[in-house]
């Protein structure tokens, strides 16, 4: 059962308000589609870690971490982990974890303090 409403926020923004639970393919769904119909540029693996390939999303998330991404790139990054950390991947679950840790307050606020 979904412990929270698919209308609260965007859906690139569950990734910073949800703990990943085995998700009910409703969810799954909304964040595939959604995911599945952005680009991210000069990142070949986009559209696998998109369709939930957990390797992909993680190595995505990192070089994500590593950099000074914008916001929109730690959304997406997010989201793909919790896609499939909700699919039961332990490793996009620590990812997750990690990306939380270091970007959950990068909003709107933090945005306009960048310029960005």
């Amino acid at each position: 059962m979904m412990s929270f409403a698919l209308t609260e926020g965007s859906p690139l923004q569950w990734w910073r308000q949800t703990e990943p639970k085995p998700h009910d393919a409703t969810v799954n769904a909304a964040l595939r589609a959604i995911l599945g119909g952005v680009a991210m540029l000069g990142e070949p693996g986009w559209h696998a870690a998109a369709r939930g390939d957990a390797a992909k999303a993680v190595r995505i998330a990192l070089l994500v971490a590593a950099g000074r991404p914008t916001p929109l790139a730690i959304d997406l990054a997010g989201s793909a982990l919790l896609l499939c950390a909700s699919e039961g991947n332990p490793a996009a679950l620590v990812a997750l974890h990690h990306l939380r840790r270091r970007f959950v307050s990068f909003g709107p606020a933090d945005n306009a303090k960048s310029g960005a």
